[in-house]
């Protein structure tokens, strides 16, 4: 449509024969050398074979861009174990009446640093051939933002400024996790205490993009924080009992977030102490009197319970039969039993 029509052209002969005229035209595309040529050409002879010849030349100057369809904008979450997301999408294609010169693409990334270009002239020209999936493309984004940009020129120099962008958005989605959350604690009772001094290491978590906190000469960007449930923190002197829950949140800079739970119990370890001394084994006859012991709560010291439980109970090998001799040589052995 921007081909000039043919123009009428009439010629006079000076013995006024008929004039009769050939015409022709050659169109000349130079694909990807970017002009047009259009050649027409006209011969007019008289009946005396006397001839006149008319050249147009017609140049079309490519003075349009590359037009194309820009892809949408892309978002989605990090891929697993690591900070950034590979996308797929497919490249637009440049089109051009005249050849394409340069066909590149870069990536802004979200620090601002570009990546690129990257040159895409060898995937056109597969696609040109007919493969159709030559511009289906992948790529693996940082997180963040970042900027696909593509520049395409044809061979008179038009491009297809401002050219083709769209933006990549890649979210943490994952949380962190603690690797090494500690296990259930079981300690027994400090010497000569009801309690414990109990030590823990505050747990280590990682995450796919911030560094882990607790770590020597990097920077605590994992938050690490005690629930606020805790009783007690590594270090202190824990009560016999429990168990008593312990829980940690590790919070990345994206606000993901994971739980480390374990429970301590401090088990009293230590035996009652008998403070009375027991008296020793005695032999009496028949006519002598026994004077008993029993053992009390004051006879007994404990770390934990004030007033112990004594059970007291006697085994003997006498016989109830007054008839026989073991109703009156016997054994009685007292038993005490002293429970915390």
């Amino acid at each position: 449509d921007v081909i000039p029509v043919v123009p009428v052209i009439t010629w006079t002969d000076n013995c006024g024969d008929e004039v009769n005229v050939d015409f022709s035209e050659t169109l000349d595309t130079f694909r990807n050398i970017g002009n047009i040529v259009l050649t027409r050409t006209w011969i007019a002879s008289d009946l005396c074979d006397n001839k006149d010849t008319l050249v147009q030349v017609v140049t079309i100057d490519d003075t349009t861009a590359p037009v194309w369809t820009c892809p949408q904008a892309l978002e989605g979450g990090t891929d697993l174990y690591i900070c950034e997301s590979q996308f797929d999408w497919t490249h637009p294609f440049p089109n051009e009446m005249c050849g394409i010169k340069t066909y590149t693409f870069t990536v802004t990334n979200p620090d601002g640093t570009i990546a690129g270009p990257f040159e895409l002239m060898g995937v056109l020209s597969q696609y040109m051939d007919g493969n159709l999936a030559a511009l289906d493309w992948s790529y693996d984004f940082e997180l963040g933002v970042s900027t696909v940009t593509y520049f395409a020129e044809d061979y008179n120099g038009n491009d297809a400024s401002p050219g083709c962008s769209f933006t990549v958005s890649v979210g943490d989605v994952l949380a962190p996790y603690f690797v090494d959350c500690q296990d259930d604690i079981f300690v027994g009772n400090d010497p000569d205490e009801c309690s414990a001094k109990v030590n823990w290491d505050i747990p280590i978590a990682f995450d796919n993009c911030d560094l882990p906190a607790n770590l020597e000469n990097t920077p605590d960007v994992i938050k690490v924080i005690p629930l606020e449930t805790n009783e007690y923190s590594p270090g202190d002197i824990i009560p016999v009992g429990g168990p008593y829950e312990i829980g940690y949140v590790a919070i990345d800079t994206s606000g993901n977030m994971d739980t480390c739970r374990f429970n301590i119990t401090v088990w009293d370890t230590q035996e009652p102490i008998l403070m009375a001394g027991i008296p020793e084994d005695i032999t009496l006859s028949c006519e002598m009197p026994w004077d008993t012991f029993h053992l009390l709560p004051h006879h007994v010291m404990d770390n934990c319970v004030e007033d112990p439980t004594i059970e007291e109970f006697i085994v003997s090998t006498r016989v109830m039969d007054p008839a026989d001799c073991g109703y009156y040589d016997y054994q009685d052995t007292i038993f005490w039993v002293v429970t915390d």
